[in-house]
C-alpha cells in the first residue's frame, strides 16, 4: 500500500513538473506571438502556446488543467485567424514572390555561365545546378531567347508570373525582371517598372 502511495506522489510530481513546464513554454510562444511583427512568427508562436497548452489540459492535474484549456484554446483561436488571414496577407505575397525573385536570380547566374560555356541558353532547369523548384512555383520554362519564366501557384498571384529576360548574347549579360498579371505593390524593386 505504501509503495502504491509513493508512486502514485511520485507521477502526480512528474505530471505537475511537466504541466509547469508545458505551460512556462506555452507563455513564451504567447509573448513571442506578441513580440514578432511577421505573420509567421507569430503563427509559429501561437502554434507553441497550443500545443504546450494540451499537455497540462489532458496529462496535468486537475489544478493545472484549466491553465492548459485556456492556453490551448488562445492558441488555437490565434493559429486558426492568422491561418485564414495568411494567404492573403500583402507581407506574406511580397515574402514569397521575393522568395521566387532570389530564386529567379540564381537560374539567371546559372543559366548565363550555360549561354558563355556552350554559347546556347539551356532549354531546362536539368541543364543547370540550381536549386529545384519550390511549392510557391508552379513550373519554370525556358524561353529560347533565354528568358525564364516562374508561374506562381499561390493566391492572390496565382498563375502570375515573374520573367526574366536576357540582353546582350555577350559577357557581361544583363538581366530585367518584369511581372505578367502581378500587382506592381507586390513585386520586389527590380522588376517593377520603371
Amino acid at each position: 500500500m505504501v509503495e502504491q502511495e509513493k508512486q502514485e506522489s511520485t507521477s502526480l510530481k512528474a505530471r505537475r513538473s511537466l504541466s509547469q513546464l508545458s505551460l512556462a513554454f506555452a507563455g513564451l510562444g504567447l509573448i513571442a506571438a506578441l513580440a514578432v511583427m511577421s505573420p509567421d512568427g507569430r503563427f509559429a508562436g501561437l502554434s507553441v502556446m497550443a500545443l504546450c497548452g494540451a499537455v497540462p489540459l489532458f496529462l496535468g492535474p486537475s489544478n493545472l488543467r484549466k491553465y492548459g484549456a485556456l492556453a490551448a484554446v488562445v492558441g488555437t483561436a490565434g493559429v486558426i485567424l492568422l491561418a485564414g488571414s495568411g494567404e492573403s496577407s500583402v507581407y506574406r505575397t511580397k515574402a514569397r514572390i521575393q522568395a521566387v525573385h532570389e530564386l529567379g536570380v540564381q537560374y539567371c547566374e546559372a543559366s548565363a555561365g550555360h549561354r558563355r560555356r556552350t554559347n546556347a541558353w539551356p532549354s531546362g532547369a536539368a541543364e543547370l545546378t540550381v536549386p529545384k523548384k519550390p511549392r510557391t512555383v508552379t513550373s519554370v520554362s525556358f524561353g529560347t531567347g533565354g528568358s525564364i519564366t516562374f508561374i506562381l501557384s499561390f493566391p492572390p498571384v496565382k498563375d502570375g508570373a515573374l520573367v526574366f529576360t536576357p540582353s546582350g548574347a555577350a559577357a557581361p549579360i544583363t538581366w530585367t525582371c518584369r511581372g505578367n498579371t502581378i500587382p506592381e505593390a507586390y513585386l520586389p524593386a527590380p522588376c517593377r517598372e520603371k
